[in-house]
Formats: structure tokens, sequence, C-alpha cells
């Protein structure tokens, strides 16, 4: 009984460690991108550390703010590179195309 106990357990655990995990979303929106995080489930991050990257270089980082939201400065071109780290495990990671700045 035990052994079924566990066995149902595993199965189980990714399914529940999914159910918590965090995503981003962003957007250009004129000059900025305008972004946020959230967990599956509900919820937003506040104050989860993010940061934009194009070409391996770090071109802006920051916290996330009440809402879970960030904004910068839109690069010039693409793709950009965003990673939120809420700092307890959890993290999401979402690349913009260079269409999403004019690129074609």
């Amino acid at each position: 009984m035990k052994r079924l106990a566990l066995l149902v357990l595993l199965l189980l655990a990714p399914g529940l460690a999914g159910a918590h995990g965090v995503r981003l979303f962003a957007t250009v929106e004129g000059q900025e991108v305008v972004g946020y995080g959230f967990f599956i489930g509900g919820g937003r991050p506040e104050g989860a550390r993010w940061r934009a990257e194009a070409g391996g270089e770090t071109l802006a980082q920051g916290r996330t703010d009440t809402a879970g939201g960030f904004r910068l400065p839109a690069p010039a071109a693409g793709p950009l590179t965003l990673t939120l780290d809420t700092g307890d495990g959890h993290m999401a990671e979402l690349t913009l195309g260079p269409e999403r700045f004019g690129a074609p």
C-alpha cells in the first residue's frame, strides 16, 4: 500500500509543480517593450528580477513592479531575449523576434 501511495505521489508531482510555474508575456508598444510575469493558477511575481539581452549583452535589467510588470526602451532590432527569475526556483524566458521590431 505504501508503494502504491508513493507511485501516485510521484506521478502527480510534475503536474503539481507545473501548476505553480511562472510564465512571461511581453509586447512592443511604440518605443518600449512592456511585459509582465504571471503564475499559472493566478498571481503575479512582485519584485522578481528581469533581464533583457540581445546578442549576448544585457541591455536592461530590474525588478518587476507590484503588478509583476516591467518596461524598457525597445532596441532598434531584435531578437530580444527576456528572462524572469522569481528567486524561489521559478524562471521563465521569452524571445521577441526581429519581426516584432519592424525587421522583415
